[in-house]
């Protein structure tokens, strides 16, 4: 009970679970809940109305500007009849409360490129959701008033794949676990740590008496599984990473301040793919075994 106490502390609940494995940063087409949050947040606070007085009422509606950029998209984006678009205060905030909400991503990005892409376009509003898309570890982010994915959709799938595969080697695929975790809450330092334990993980089930890489790779090119030119290879990149001037201490000597997304997401990548050959190589050579399915 406690040392899956201790395996819980760092992971969310929904990665404890094994239902959120990849970090927030690299799940495509995925919008999560705070994103939805705060970016609806973010547009409420943007428009800005007036009061339009009539012999009834006062009616709270859109400042021109404004106006401008909401009829446009109803009538060029949602292609619909122009004397249907309402520009009062319910009308506007209701129709974009549903598609920050409800809509898939393709609408929630989509509507958000029509406003930051509009001629109209308030100066701060592209900043604003730049900030936005950053501070929620969002998988897109806005780069000249057009949204981009973070990473590719092969760098989410090495990951994943090295969770599969991971099941001989269970400290391996704890490491990259809260390396995921690490990267969705913003702890770079701590989720590059992780990632490189993890292939330590795996070198140690290679070679129990290893303290680094370079054993586990010679006992794996002994089998006959692993040329000895890739073999030297991959122990110099390696020793890069971990040596004391090498990337991983360049990284963890440092704040998280300092060290950023690009790095931490990298080394995830990186690491995973490492932890997915060496436990292949192991497999074929006998020194682990394969699930069964």
């Amino acid at each position: 009970m406690d040392d899956e106490f201790k395996r819980r502390v760092h992971l969310t609940f929904e990665q404890a679970e094994g239902a959120a494995s990849l970090p927030r940063q690299l799940q495509l087409k995925e919008l999560s809940s705070e994103l939805r949050g705060k970016m609806y947040a973010l547009i409420y606070r943007s428009l800005e109305f007036k009061y339009l007085d009539t012999l009834l009422q006062r009616k709270p509606v859109v400042t021109k500007a404004w106006e401008i950029i909401l009829e446009d998209f109803h009538v060029e984006k949602s292609h619909r009849p122009i004397d249907e678009f309402d520009r009062s205060s319910r009308g506007v905030i209701d129709h974009l409360k549903e598609i920050i909400f409800e809509g898939e991503y393709i609408e929630f990005f989509g509507t958000l490129q029509f406003f930051v892409r509009h001629p109209k376009c308030p100066d701060h509003f592209p900043r604003d959701i730049a900030r936005v898309l950053e501070s929620t570890r969002a998988s897109y982010r806005l780069m000249e008033r057009t949204f981009v994915p973070i990473a590719s959709p092969q760098e989410g799938q090495a990951i994943a794949d090295a969770l599969v595969l991971s099941g001989p080697t269970p400290g391996a695929r704890e490491h990259l676990k809260r390396a995921s975790a690490f990267c969705t809450e913003g702890k770079w330092a701590d989720s590059v740590r992780e990632s490189i334990h993890a292939v330590e993980s795996v070198a140690k089930r290679l070679e129990p008496s290893a303290k680094e890489l370079g054993p586990a790779l010679a006992r794996i090119e002994k089998s006959g599984k692993l040329h000895g030119a890739m073999r030297s290879a991959f122990a110099s990149l390696y020793g890069y990473t971990s040596d004391k001037e090498g990337i991983r201490h360049a990284l963890l000597d440092k704040s998280d301040a300092e060290v950023d997304e690009a790095d931490a997401l990298f080394m995830l990548g990186a690491c995973a793919s490492f932890v997915s050959f060496l436990i292949r190589k192991g497999q074929e050579a006998g020194l682990l075994q394969a699930d069964k399915p």
